[in-house]
């Protein structure tokens, strides 16, 4: 037999029949026994001889052997002993049968040799069925209790496993403070073995808290059954060196008195999160702070001058014509110059001041420990100063001269919070940009003042639309050869019903900044398309009679232009020809591939195309050739002087012969008295528009305008 078997039972042999094992040489008997024992309940199994028994020993799990001594060749006895070596085996209870009763000596050797208890043939049927039941309930609880003992082994194995695999490290404390479990985990962040870590006190490498033991954590969580939980706790090492970690102490269960500390190694989190903060506050094209940052540095910086009784400057520093740069040498290369100014920035301040960069081109500096507000002065001069050097632009093959405007506000002068200060140096920034560039200011009262005039007028501005205190007036384009109207041009007024009219000069370039002006454009557009119609129905102007809109740098950049021209056109049923969009140059040379496929577009859509007020922006006409423009339109500063400055006279002509020559059609703007019309018509100007024929006219007055028309000039 093979003593290595083990005879630990796999779990679902509890539900298979018990088997019995009947052993004797004498077939009459092993049928004797049979019919005694069989229930229907048990798998019997017979056996002739020793050798067979044995046989069916190793191939079958058997509960019980009923064993005749007397046997030819291998007796009783010898099966016996041969079953307590085997491991497999040796557990099986024997019953001996005999057909008499041995002597003294012969019934030890049974006992020796493994037999529970004698029978004696012939056996009495209900004795033997007594101690047969009471032998096989001995099995059936032995094969429970051996299956009890596999399954706490196998969940002992499988949290073990668990244990082992856990990234965190896992202790057992007992109710003195000491390590009574670890697992890998725990021995390898602490530098510990298991021989080190066991029974050492939980405080040579928990932060020792006051009192020891005594008032950690772990033992208020002993005491009060509760959980406890920290996130931010530090452990030592072996070693030296300590890490930072979050833990979670629980009560043991059951009478084993004690807590279990579940903790992680918080390090590599500890870093992620630091590196994120920085990324949150750091701008990534200069490695300084971005306007999160500089806020933060901003308030720690007020929050110490508080304390030393100093000053502190707030300087806020926007580079002049940067977004020139962009247009002509393209983005890649404004990059590069942003950050060679920012190298130029912090070599300009003190170690201890903050540099930051807002966005686009805006900086600021933090310019903390002033005794006196005007120290910032000398910082402001050697930054421009340090700005006016050459920038080498790499790959372009030059150098980039750049200045910029700068405003100062101190504290706690101008304010006692990051909002104030800003809003105070924002104001001298553009109080700088006003007085001619390259130059700085500090915040005075005056400004104050202006700039909350300025934040009145946007808030009022942002309520005009809603409250239809916009208005569309028009002013008439006549044809000089003919005297007819050929066209109008839409123009904003706001009547503020407080203050009046208010000028354009004054509130576009707000609609600008701020971008209010695409939602306004889009009114524009609506309202426009809207009353050419209404003309169209009633006769008043004639088909060839164009409306002329202004498209805003960029309301021209949006997509959403061309949906609102044809949504206007569409709803209207408007002919695309009678409505004319007026571009500036600076909207056409923003991006010359995008420029040109938009004006590809609105021509496709059918609407004419003029460039207003020519002459003042950039001087490259390249544009003419590439773009498919319908108008020139000569600005008023050049039809100003017409008559009286030989140099205005020579522009206006050369515009009128180079838009003949590209076969475009020319209107001259801020025409105001006859001699400025006879000189445009000798010019062979087309068109004109200005006082001398009408002011913009709201749309009443125009009707009755063009009622009368051509009665004479206005």
């Amino acid at each position: 037999m093979n003593d290595n078997q083990d005879v630990l039972l796999p779990a679902g042999d509890l539900e298979l029949r018990q088997k019995l094992l009947l052993v004797d040489d004498r077939p009459e008997n092993l049928v004797a026994l049979e019919a005694l024992l069989d229930d229907g309940q048990l798998t019997l199994l017979k056996a002739g001889s020793g050798e067979e028994a044995l046989q069916l020993l190793l191939d079958h799990e058997v509960a019980l052997v009923l064993l005749d001594i007397a046997m030819p060749g291998m007796d009783g006895y010898e099966v016996a002993e041969l079953m307590r070596s085997s491991r497999r085996t040796r557990n099986i209870p024997i019953l001996f049968l005999t057909a008499f009763m041995r002597d003294e000596d012969a019934t030890l050797r049974g006992y020796r040799s493994g037999a529970i208890d004698y029978l004696l043939k012939p056996v009495n049927a209900t004795i033997l069925r007594c101690k047969v039941a009471l032998f096989l309930e001995l099995d059936r609880r032995q094969r429970q209790l051996l299956h009890a003992y596999r399954q706490l082994d196998d969940q002992r194995a499988f949290y073990q496993s668990i244990l082992d695999a856990a990234g965190e490290g896992v202790l057992g404390i007992d109710e003195q403070g000491q390590v009574s479990f670890a697992n890998p985990a725990a021995m390898k962040m602490l530098n510990l073995d298991a021989a080190q870590l066991i029974g050492r006190d939980l405080a040579c490498f928990c932060a020792r808290p006051a009192g020891g033991w005594n008032g950690s954590p772990c033992r208020q969580a002993l005491l009060s059954g509760h959980e406890w939980r920290e996130d931010e706790a530090l452990f030592q090492r072996a070693g030296g060196g300590t890490f930072p970690v979050a833990f979670c102490c629980s009560p043991l269960a059951g009478r084993t008195a004690g807590v279990v500390l579940v903790f992680q190694d918080m390090t590599v989190r500890k870093s992620l999160e630091e590196q994120l903060r920085l990324q949150a506050q750091t701008d990534h094209l200069t490695g300084l702070y971005n306007r999160s940052g500089f806020r933060a540095a901003l308030q720690s910086s007020l929050a110490r001058n508080e304390r030393d009784h100093k000053h502190l400057a707030l300087l806020f520093i926007d580079l002049d014509h940067f977004k020139q740069i962009n247009d002509t040498l393209g983005h890649d290369a404004g990059d590069v110059l942003l950050q060679g100014v920012a190298q130029a920035l912090k070599a300009s301040v003190r170690a201890n001041d903050t540099i930051a960069r807002l966005g686009g081109d805006e900086f600021t500096a933090v310019l903390e420990g002033l005794e006196h507000p005007e120290d910032a002065a000398m910082i402001a001069r050697k930054i421009l100063a340090a700005l006016r050097q050459p920038f080498h632009l790499n790959g372009n093959g030059m150098d980039i001269l750049v200045s910029a405007s700068i405003g100062i506000a101190t504290h706690p002068g101008c304010g006692n919070d990051p909002g104030s200060l800003m809003q105070a140096a924002d104001v001298a920034m553009y109080r700088a940009k006003s007085e001619g560039r390259n130059l700085y200011q500090f915040f005075t009262p005056e400004m104050n003042a202006k700039a909350r005039a300025r934040l009145m007028l946007e808030q009022s501005l942002r309520r005009a639309l809603d409250q239809h205190e916009l208005s569309l007036y028009y002013q008439p384009q006549v044809e000089i050869a003919s005297g007819r109207i050929v066209g109008l041009e839409a123009l904003m007024r706001w009547q503020h019903p407080t203050a009046g009219m208010v000028s354009p000069a004054t509130f576009v370039p707000l609609l600008e900044e701020t971008g209010l002006i695409v939602p306004v454009g889009a009114w524009v557009i609506e309202t426009a398309c809207r009353q050419r119609a209404a003309w169209q129905r009633s006769g008043l102007l004639a088909d060839n009679c164009t409306l002329a809109v202004n498209i805003s740098p960029r309301q021209f950049a949006s997509h959403a232009l061309l949906d609102l021209l044809q949504q206007g056109l569409e709803q209207n049923r408007l002919a695309p020809q009678m409505l004319e969009i007026e571009l500036t140059e600076g909207s056409l040379m923003q991006d010359t591939d995008a420029t040109r496929r938009m004006l590809a577009d609105l021509k496709r859509l059918g609407v004419r195309l003029s460039v207003d007020d020519f002459g003042t922006g950039y001087s490259s006409l390249a544009y003419l050739k590439l773009f498919e423009i319908d108008t020139l339109k000569i600005d008023k500063t050049f039809v100003d002087k017409i008559t009286s400055d030989h140099k205005d006279e020579a522009i206006a002509a050369s515009i009128v012969n180079l838009a003949h020559n590209l076969e475009l059609k020319v209107v001259a703007e801020g025409v105001e008295n006859a001699e400025q019309l006879q000189m445009l018509q000798q010019m062979g100007c087309d068109i004109v528009q200005g006082y001398y024929y009408a002011r913009p006219l709201p749309q009443e007055r125009l009707e009755a305008l063009l009622r009368d028309w051509p009665a004479g000039p206005a």
